[in-house]
């Protein structure tokens, strides 16, 4: 087989483009519909330079209450005027994250020369590659949020079951703990997807509690537990601590993060 040579068929672009959507496809997190494109969100990052932006959002309007200013009021025949209620709006930030990696070229060609379509299984590789980091990122910025819920508001958000004994009925996931899960969002619960270890899936299965609901083109199952999409992701943390590994599993709407 004649040598190959990179340089002849590599077109920087249209890899780039390719990666990219390749690397979206294999993520769990971005197949689920935890993580979704915002042009709008892309247009401003990509508009100027920098790596924080600003962007404004309507805050919410609140619950009417007749025993606070956020209340209706009730009009009468006269030539009162009706208050107007306020509709105020807040700012947060965007970073503009641009991690690279490189690999040599050569070490490339040396290895990959023999194979009927090089491009092909490289781009699997580094697609495969990419998308482990955006999952792992992803579930980063989750493990902030929720060291942020537990530093300022008490962890009101988060349910732990966790004890020191050896894993049991009552401190590891049971259908009663996703919905007191749920119960912490309170009326505003509106969650589709879980993340968990695979230690925890695989245990969830011997128990025989992970339904399996076949995709339209009949090639692919979708775990379920308590109606929710499972995500197994072996990047979710551990606290090895103990006698006995913690393990987090996250309870997500969609649209959770977007970029």
């Amino acid at each position: 087989m004649p040598a190959f040579d990179f340089d002849d068929a590599f077109i920087r672009e249209r890899y780039e483009q390719v990666a990219t959507e390749s690397s979206l496809y294999k993520s769990a997190l971005f197949n689920s519909g935890v993580i979704t494109a915002d042009p709008q969100l892309a247009a401003m990052v990509g508009s100027g330079d920098g790596r924080l932006f600003t962007k404004k959002f309507y805050n919410d309007l609140g619950t009417p209450d007749d025993s606070t200013q956020n209340g209706p009021t009730y009009p009468d025949d006269s030539d009162n005027l009706v208050p107007t209620l306020s509709l105020g709006n807040s700012d947060y930030q965007v970073t503009k994250n641009g991690p690279v990696a490189s690999w040599d070229i050569k070490a490339i060609q040396n290895r990959f020369n023999f194979m009927s379509d090089p491009i092909g299984v490289v781009e699997s590789l580094l697609a495969e590659y990419w998308a482990k980091y955006y999952d792992r990122y992803a579930i980063n910025s989750l493990q902030g949020v929720i060291a942020d819920n537990v530093a300022n508001d008490g962890g009101d958000l988060v349910l732990d079951v966790s004890d020191a004994n050896a894993p049991s009925t009552t401190n590891t996931i049971q259908p009663d703990t996703i919905i007191l899960a749920e119960a912490t969002a309170g009326d505003a619960a509106d969650f589709q997807t879980l993340v968990m270890h695979s230690v925890v899936y695989n245990n969830l299965r011997i128990q025989n509690l992970i339904d399996f609901i076949p995709a339209s083109d009949g090639k692919v199952n979708f775990a379920l537990y308590q109606g929710k999409v499972v995500i197994v992701s072996d990047q979710v943390p551990i606290d090895t601590s103990g006698a006995f590994p913690v393990y987090t599993t996250y309870i997500l709407g969609n649209d959770v993060f977007k970029f």
